[in-house]
């Protein structure tokens, strides 16, 4: 199933949405050759390569980054080595377009998993007030008549990004939406993009190409009224329409490099188009290309786009790189190219992750706005926030659960079940109802078969409403072996200590541990200090007395745990993979499944 190829991180694959294909659906596809660099000496090959294997009837997908744009607008500079790729490209013979059913399928297999985030700026307003008023004197000395200034929010996110990629296009339906996964690489750090770009760059179909720089932003508003209102100011907007004609002029010249003279032309100008959180401005230039015109030559005379860098674009860039940190892929392009077609959106409301796909994964997405002499910085300010809105919006994601078992009609343990839940409800801010749970649990076993054993989970939405899922209780060996995950638990994240649906990291090594034949995966902290199984709590025996892992190193306050360390009169310390290794008996405790033993250990 294309679920499971989603959620295997060792493979790359490539998500575009609708506005991609000439099918006007999504898009999904396994490359089977990945180019990349990090070095602006091999950009040109590796991009000449692209245009080779797509003339001869493959596919390529991905991004070039906007650093990457400095290869173009200053063809002599001197080799520079980047931390991050500056472009990255899968090779692929044939895709698979998906129908609405089958993104809904794909939805689906995250429906049990979710996510937490932070996010921060690198800029405060008094900085950034600063930079734009260093951006108007250039403005005032006739430099430039825009530059497009941009700033990066940093994501500390923990979870799952299949949840956070369909949580957000929900929040942010478009037609250039993109995953792209970029798997494991012996050299390359792993990547995921998410973008949610509503900006397309160009389209080209045989020798016809159009562009639609975007350029004008307006909130939605709170209600029908505000939003007409909204719409109408954005429409009748003098300095906004200006910096739209700015660009619009811009992408004219470049496009008149490439193309027959007098083909040229503005088809739309100062559309207003409609988003769940935003009002945006656009206008579209078409033309048609010179009958020796290539992806290669498109690539010179547009990128970087107009639209993020300013005008005049040559100069408009160098202030930027003067005030700027490197953007990365925001603001660059995504790409799809076949035979005779290409398209790429403009990398806008695009987040970029690096690290695992499961567990903590540090991120970012750029905002930014074009600044004119006219530009009032608090209100420059508040628009880059707009763009945010749809992330900010969905910061978390994530349920409350807790697994009991059920047993001749009795629920074990239920009392400490529901404790549990009800604290993790009110540190969390989750709505909680006595009354609605003790309704819940003897609907429960009104139902069950009072002869028979269950796992029931509980599961409590934000909004206080449970549901549960019950199933027939499969208890598993008594006795084997546990497999010492790789992965660090950061024991200041404060999820560790509730029993939540961001657990993908415990879930996955769950899988991999049971499927090598194992009981369970334990993992350590920063420190090297062993915390938790994946569904187990731990306990050992050492020099005479039990011992298991302290709460504060990371771990959850188990159902099971709770009960073992009164009735083996068990410790609360800290347990070095040193004293695992002496031990002499070693145990998990798990309230469905009761004790198990270990009799060997294993490392990942």
């Amino acid at each position: 199933m294309i679920s499971d190829l989603f959620q295997n991180s060792e493979k790359p694959f490539i998500y575009l949405g609708k506005g991609f294909t000439s099918e006007g659906l999504p898009l999904f596809a396994e490359p089977n050759e990945i180019l990349t660099t990090n070095r602006r000496s091999e950009v040109r090959k590796i991009l000449e390569e692209i245009q080779n294997r797509v003339s001869k009837g493959e596919r390529a997908a991905g991004w070039i980054s906007y650093e990457a744009g400095d290869l173009f607008l200053n063809p002599k500079t001197e080799e520079v080595h980047c931390q991050d790729p500056l472009l990255w490209f899968g090779i692929f013979p044939k895709y698979k377009i998906l129908s609405e059913k089958e993104i809904l399928e794909l939805e689906s297999a995250y429906t049990d998993l979710g996510y937490s985030s932070k996010i921060h700026a690198e800029i405060d307003p008094e900085k950034y007030k600063e930079t734009i008023l260093k951006i108007q004197n250039f403005l005032y000395q006739g430099d430039v008549y825009q530059v497009n200034f941009t700033f990066p929010l940093e994501i500390d996110f923990n979870g799952s990004l299949g949840k956070l990629f369909f949580e957000l296009r929900k929040k942010q339906p478009v037609p250039y939406e993109a995953w792209i996964h970029t798997g494991k690489q012996s050299d390359i750090i792993e990547k995921d993009v998410l973008s949610f770009s509503p900006e397309l760059f160009w389209e080209r179909i045989s020798n016809e190409i159009r562009t639609v720089p975007m350029k004008g932003t307006r909130p939605r508003g709170k209600n029908p009224e505000e939003d007409r209102k909204f719409k109408v100011e954005l429409s009748g907007s003098e300095k906004d329409r200006a910096e739209n004609l700015m660009i619009t002029d811009l992408l004219r010249n470049d496009l008149g490099m490439i193309s027959v003279p007098g083909s040229v032309h503005v088809s739309k100008l100062f559309s207003v188009e409609e988003y769940p959180t935003l009002f945006q401005m656009t206008s579209e230039i078409r033309s048609k290309l010179n009958s020796n015109i290539q992806w290669m030559d498109t690539l010179s005379a547009l990128f970087p786009g107009g639209s993020i860098t300013g005008a005049p674009k040559k100069r408009s860039v160098e202030i930027i790189k003067s005030l700027e940190s490197p953007r990365g892929i925001y603001t660059g392009g995504i790409f799809y190219l076949e035979p005779n077609r290409e398209i790429s959106s403009i990398a806008i409301r695009t987040l970029e992750f690096s690290g695992s796909s499961f567990g903590n994964k540090k991120g970012r997405m750029g905002l930014g706005s074009g600044i004119t002499i006219g530009s009032v910085p608090e209100l420059e300010w508040e628009e880059c926030w707009s763009k945010a809105k749809f992330l900010n919006d969905s910061q978390n994601s994530f349920y409350l659960f807790t697994t009991m078992l059920c047993r001749r009609g009795r629920v074990y343990f239920l009392e400490d079940h529901k404790d549990r839940l009800k604290t993790s409800a009110i540190e969390l801010g989750f709505v909680w109802n006595n009354k609605s749970w003790e309704i819940y649990i003897q609907e429960i076993i009104d139902k069950v078969d009072a002869k028979s054993s269950y796992r029931v989970k509980i599961i409590l939405s934000q909004n206080g409403e449970f549901r549960a899922e019950v199933s027939e209780l499969q208890l598993g060996p008594k006795t084997g072996k546990i497999l010492l995950s790789k992965t660090k638990m950061d024991q200041d994240f404060s999820l560790l200590y509730h029993k939540t649906s961001v657990r993908e990291v415990y879930s996955e090594g769950y899988k991999q541990a049971i499927s090598n034949g194992y009981l369970d995966m334990i993992y350590t902290n920063g420190e090297c200090y062993v915390t938790e199984g994946s569904i187990h709590s731990i306990f050992i025996f050492l020099k005479g007395e039990w011992i298991t892992p302290s709460i504060d190193q990371g771990l959850l306050p188990g159902i099971a745990r709770k009960y073992w360390i009164r009735k083996l009169k068990a410790k609360e310390a800290k347990i070095s993979l040193e004293n695992l290794s002496q031990a002499s008996k070693i145990i998990l405790v798990n309230s469905l499944r009761g004790i198990r033993r270990i009799d060997g250990i294993n490392f990942e």
